[in-house]
């Protein structure tokens, strides 16, 4: 006898209240003891897991070990690598707002910002005071050269690089 017919005592409809999945049906054929006529069911089945979770996966290694270590050992030398994030991150934004169970309000949500910016300013300052002192003690020439030196370049990085390379 194999899954798809199975004898049963009395076979009863079963009727499947929850939400309708559009995926795939499952046919279940219910051969009834008293040698009436076999009864088959037709029951909606969720999409298989293993698939959702396989391409989850995959999605993850491409975007976040294989694009990144093709941008490190210059297997995509010539794309340039501020372009490629930034179609990764268009790629990410798509996903994200055409999935219905993401809050959109979370992208760009300032609210734990107020609680979360004491802890931010202190490691700012503690990465300050090291980078300084390190430069101060190996390479003091090189202390503020490029504010001192190009301050317009310098203030566009520090404007820029949050907005298009931090962000995305």
């Amino acid at each position: 006898m194999t899954p798809e017919s199975a004898v049963c005592p009395a076979a009863a409809p079963i009727i499947d209240t929850s939400p309708a999945v559009p995926a795939r049906s499952a046919h279940l054929r219910l051969v009834p003891a008293s040698g009436a006529a076999p009864v088959t069911l037709t029951t909606p089945v969720a999409a298989a897991p293993v698939a959702n979770c396989l391409f989850l996966l995959s999605e993850f290694l491409l975007l976040f070990v294989g694009l990144p270590l093709a941008l490190f050992f210059r297997l995509a030398s010539r794309l340039p690598p501020l372009p490629v994030l930034w179609v990764a991150s268009v790629y990410c934004l798509v996903i994200l707002w055409r999935d219905p169970t993401f809050d959109r309000r979370q992208l760009w949500n300032s609210a734990p910002l107020a609680r979360q910016i004491p802890q931010v300013l202190a490691l700012f300052a503690a990465g300050v005071i090291v980078v300084t002192a390190l430069v101060h003690q190996y390479a003091p020439s090189l202390f503020l050269v490029l504010p001192r030196t190009q301050p317009r370049l310098w203030a566009f990085i520090m404007v820029g690089y949050p907005l298009f390379s931090v962000y995305p």
